[in-house]
């Protein structure tokens, strides 16, 4: 029997699997820093990643450019911090990111309804239970070393980075498995956006918002031929450039602050972008190594922004190997303007506009990124293939 015609009772044993798999990539921080969690976690990742490798290579047609730059970005990460820390960083995370792309490209392939729902059971369990825990200990379930409250996705500004992608995920499966956006998940995305409300995080809560409702138009021939790739790019570098170089948006501030009651001065951030670039010129190519911290009025910051600290920790580099994947994602995407594709399209724009005044584990990143480079497996008329 081949892999991809599988019996009910194979899926009741894929999902799981598949679940447990999530989990060992994608780990709620509070739950992975429980020591013998984190010690499972780094026995079982390296065998996983090895097993995944083989599958992808054993059932590759042609040339993946995603995976091997993907791969390269990886491994220049390790390569040029080891060399200006002059030792191993960050192991664990970038075989867990690797592991990820892996899984994700192989099970696009031939399981992807089995990866679809176990995906959105995963993600959904964890938001609800993220949000429960916000509600019975609003004073947290413990504190870091710098004394700042931790639930399950730790402090309240790392929720962004599990919770957009994550709610991005279950919009694209909803739309894929049900054609249309299932009260479930929209059930996810309201909790999901109380949570980031009470969080107190101003690019989270609108990066959140701005999918919801964005996703909520998939069905729009217009906005399907409007937020394209290529167009929201330019839309992306545009603010970008506005809030890095001018500490604003405009008149969007104003919106801003008075609908949804949140900061956009960024007047604690423009110290800090512009130590960024001081200490960039000091070292453009190589950066200074993983989770790098500047020392910024006798305080150690990291960028605050998604592309400074990618250029900071690792140099212009890493910068290019990024942009590259994501040109060859954009074109992809592009391919065909599907509901789908456009849904992912708004969920990678939403994720860098999270990352606008923060920086984030690329891990939840790339979940997004390897859905949008095999999204081609997810259009119409290969719906019923697996």
């Amino acid at each position: 029997m081949k892999l991809n015609k599988f019996s009910v009772n194979n899926k009741l044993v894929i999902l799981p699997i598949f679940i447990l798999i999530f989990f060992l990539t994608i780990t709620p921080p509070f739950i992975e820093s429980v020591k013998f969690i984190e010690l499972f976690i780094t026995l079982l990742i390296v065998p996983l990643l090895l097993v995944l490798a083989f599958l992808n290579i054993v059932k590759a047609k042609k040339i993946n450019f995603f995976i091997i730059f993907t791969l390269a970005f990886i491994l220049w990460r390790f390569y040029s911090s080891a060399i200006v820390l002059n030792s191993i960083t960050d192991l664990l995370n970038l075989s867990k990111l690797m592991t990820l792309v892996f899984f994700l490209n192989y099970a696009t392939h031939h399981f992807k309804k089995s990866l679809l729902v176990s995906g959105s059971i995963y993600f959904s369990v964890i938001i609800i239970l993220n949000f429960v825990t916000i509600m019975l200990k609003p004073q947290g379930l413990a504190v870091d070393e710098k004394y700042r409250e931790i639930w399950i996705l730790g402090i309240n500004n790392q929720f962004t980075i599990f919770i957009v992608p994550a709610v991005a995920f279950i919009l694209f499966s909803s739309v894929y498995l049900s054609d249309k956006i299932t009260l479930h998940a929209y059930f996810i995305s309201i909790i999901s956006f109380i949570t980031l409300v009470l969080s107190d995080t101003a690019t989270g809560t609108l990066s959140l918002l701005v999918l919801i409702i964005l996703s909520s138009f998939y069905k729009s021939y217009i906005l399907k031929n409007t937020l394209t790739p290529f167009k929201l790019s330019i839309l992306y570098i545009v603010i970008w450039l506005m809030i890095i170089k001018n500490n604003s948006l405009g008149f969007l501030n104003t919106i801003i602050v008075n609908f949804l009651d949140r900061d956009l001065t960024f007047t604690g951030r423009a110290k800090i972008w512009d130590s960024a670039f001081l200490y960039i010129n000091e070292s453009p190519w190589i950066g200074y190594g993983i989770n790098y911290e500047m020392l910024v009025s006798y305080t150690f910051f990291g960028a605050h922004n998604q592309f400074l600290q990618l250029v900071l920790e690792t140099g212009l580099v890493s910068l290019i190997l990024l942009l590259i994947i994501l040109i060859i994602t954009g074109y992809k995407l592009n391919k065909y303007k599907t509901s789908n594709s456009y849904i992912i399209t708004i969920a990678i724009f939403s994720i860098f506009l999270a990352g606008l005044t923060e920086y984030y584990v690329y891990t939840n990143i790339f979940l997004l990124l390897t859905i949008a480079y095999n999204s081609v497996n997810f259009y119409p008329f290969n719906k019923n293939l697996y």
